[in-house]
């Protein structure tokens, strides 16, 4: 019986399948060079984690469709989140 391509049904993924993806996606991951800005190591994916909970704490946040009407502005307009957000806001 062929797989009806437009049933999304949930599907249990073959086990053997799922960890060969799994190492190739590691050994991928593995190879690539951090990225400029983004914490890479365990301490300071850490720190990230603990500024970010502080700033929710502190209500520092914007709610997801601000950042959705951002995100849908980056096709045609090359700005960083803060100077879009001063601009949106006067």
């Amino acid at each position: 019986m062929k797989h009806d391509p437009a049933d999304f049904s949930h599907r249990k993924p073959d086990p053997a399948a799922q960890d060969d993806l799994d190492q190739r996606v590691d050994a991928l991951l593995a190879v690539l060079p951090p990225c400029a800005g983004l914490p890479s190591t365990d301490k300071e994916i850490a720190e990230a984690d603990d500024r970010a909970r502080a700033d929710v704490a502190a209500g520092r946040f914007y709610d997801s469709t601000v950042i959705e009407e951002w995100l849908n502005t980056q096709p045609s307009h090359d700005s960083s989140f803060r100077d879009w957000i001063t601009a949106r806001n006067g």
